[in-house]
C-alpha cells in the first residue's frame, strides 16, 4: 500500500508503481476503448461514467491521474475539474481532459481551470501516454514501452529467434529489455535481432541496466538496452507494430473509427 496516498500499488518488472488512473465517459464504447488501451499500457484503471460516481471514489482511493470527457450526464467536465481543483485535499490531482468536442474555447476554459493537459479524442496512443507520462513520472517516458514477448537472438544471427533461451520482453522505438538468464554488463554493445510477427529487426544495443539474483533477487533476469543503431524504417515499424498491438479488435467497436 502507498502509505501516501492509500491506494494499492503493484511492482511489475522495473521499479515503478502501477498507477491508478480515473476514467470518466458517459460514452459506453469510448470508456471500453480508452480503459482497455490504458490496460494494455500496463496502468491499473478504474471508470465510471459520471463525475458524481467519480467524486464518490475519490474519498476512498486518491488516484494518479483523473482523465475525463467534457460530455457528462450530469455535472460537466468543467465544473467537475473547478470542484477538483478547488479542494485542497485532491487538487494536486493531475487532470487530463480527453474530449471529442472540437470547440478549441474548451482547450483555453479547461487550461484555464487548472488541467495538466487537453487532449481530443482518439489521439495517437503515444500522445495520450506521453501527456499521461509526463505529469505522473519524476523521470517520463516519451515514447510507449510496450509488455510483449517476441523471440530473439543476441550476437549470433545464425540462431533461431524462436528459441527458448531469450526474449524481448519489453520493446519501445528506443529499446528494448531482454529476459535472459545472462545478462551482460552494464556499457556492453551487443548486435541484436528479433521478430514481430513476419518482420525481421536487425539492430545493435547499449546495456544501461542488468538484473541478475545476485544484484536484483526478485527482478526478472535480464538486462535494458537503447538502440544505437536502427534505421529510421525499423523504427516506425516497431512504432507500428506497437501501435496495432495496443489498438487490436478496439477499432471494431462502435463510433470508432480505425486507427
Amino acid at each position: 500500500m502507498d502509505k501516501d496516498k492509500n491506494v494499492p500499488v503493484v511492482r511489475p518488472t522495473g521499479d515503478h508503481e502501477k498507477r491508478l488512473l480515473l476514467v470518466i465517459d458517459g460514452d459506453v464504447s469510448s470508456l471500453f476503448y480508452t480503459s482497455i488501451l490504458l490496460q494494455r499500457l500496463e496502468y491499473n484503471i478504474h471508470t465510471m461514467k459520471t463525475a458524481e460516481d467519480a467524486l464518490e471514489i475519490i474519498k476512498i482511493a486518491v488516484p494518479s491521474l483523473i482523465l475525463t470527457e467534457l460530455t457528462l450526464p450530469r455535472m460537466g467536465g468543467i465544473d467537475f475539474l473547478k470542484h477538483i481543483k478547488k479542494n485542497p485535499r485532491t487538487g494536486s490531482i493531475p487532470v487530463i481532459i480527453y474530449t471529442g468536442e472540437k470547440n478549441p474555447k474548451y482547450g483555453d476554459t479547461c487550461l484555464r481551470a487548472g488541467c495538466a493537459r487537453y487532449l481530443e479524442k482518439l489521439a495517437d496512443p503515444n500522445e495520450l501516454y506521453a501527456a499521461i507520462q509526463s505529469v505522473t513520472e519524476p523521470t517520463p517516458r516519451r515514447v510507449i514501452r510496450f509488455r510483449t514477448r517476441l523471440g530473439m537472438i543476441v550476437d549470433d544471427d545464425t540462431a533461431d529467434p524462436h528459441g527458448e533461451s531469450e526474449y524481448v520482453t519489453y520493446l519501445s522505438e528506443n529499446g528494448l529489455y531482454i529476459s535472459t538468464q545472462n545478462p551482460q554488463p552494464v556499457g556492453t554493445l551487443l548486435p541484436i535481432v528479433f521478430c514481430m510477427s513476419t518482420v525481421r529487426i536487425k539492430t545493435e544495443g547499449l546495456v544501461l541496466y542488468s538484473f541478475t539474483k545476485r544484484n536484483k533477487p526478485f527482478q526478472e533476469h535480464g538486462m535494458g538496452l537503447r538502440f544505437v543503431q536502427i534505421s529510421p524504417e525499423d523504427k516506425e515499424l516497431i512504432r507500428t507494430f506497437i501501435r496495432t498491438q495496443l489498438t487490436q479488435d478496439l477499432a471494431l467497436k462502435k463510433n470508432f473509427p480505425p486507427l
